[in-house]
């Protein structure tokens, strides 16, 4: 059994804006670093074999909180990062929703077609890589736990892997920045779903968009 404990980054500025982030580079805001330091608290007394984290500053910033209640040097990733939106990214949500509306769903509800992102990376695309980096580390590290910190796009991809897609007239689950999700792996190749967004360690919760 392989097991993976995700962690969403905290809070950013551009998460209570509206602003599409993608692979644009923000940073935490008080809030945010808030939330970083009481998943790290959660996390001190948990053991993990592997740390992995998004490359992008709000995953890193969020991994350095729970490197130091833990004392786990993290491996940072470009494969953890975000879905890339290329010409969405640091945009407001509200005008992207018009302008492109298929891609702005893709966060909501499962694509029932490919999703084209100008200047950006597909869904076929995006969702491949982390299928992919989700199935390479459970092949490198059988029997293993591992911890990794990303974003909220790349948690909706590993619940459409793991669980699938949900109907589509049906809303994805709810996220919330530094939220605690579980997933396995089996002897038999078997995906399986253990926890989904627990918020418990925070005293205040908000769910924000995956973008």
């Amino acid at each position: 059994m392989t097991e993976f404990t995700l962690i969403r980054h905290g809070e950013t500025v551009e998460n209570l804006a509206g602003i599409i982030q993608g692979h644009f580079n923000s940073e935490l805001n008080d809030i945010g670093r808030g939330q970083a330091e009481a998943v790290a608290k959660r996390l001190k007394n948990e053991s993990f074999d592997l740390f992995y984290s998004s490359d992008l500053r709000r995953a890193a910033a969020t991994a350095e909180a729970i490197s130091r209640a833990n004392g786990m040097t993290f491996q940072p990733m470009t494969e953890l990062r975000e879905w890339h939106l290329g010409a969405l990214e640091r945009q407001n949500a509200d005008r992207m929703r018009e302008l492109y509306p298929e891609v702005m769903a893709a966060f909501k509800h499962a694509p029932q077609k490919e999703v084209i992102v100008p200047e950006g990376e597909n869904y076929s695309e995006f969702h491949a890589r982390i299928c992919n980096v989700m199935e390479t580390l459970a092949e490198q590290h059988p029997g293993k736990r591992l911890l990794i910190v990303t974003h909220g796009g790349v948690l909706r991809e590993v619940f459409r892997m793991v669980v699938g897609a949900a109907l589509p007239q049906n809303a994805l689950p709810l996220l919330t920045n530094t939220g605690y999700t579980k997933v396995r792996k089996n002897d038999l190749g078997e995906w399986q779903l253990c926890v989904w967004n627990d918020s418990s360690h925070l005293t205040e919760t908000r769910e924000q968009k995956a973008f």
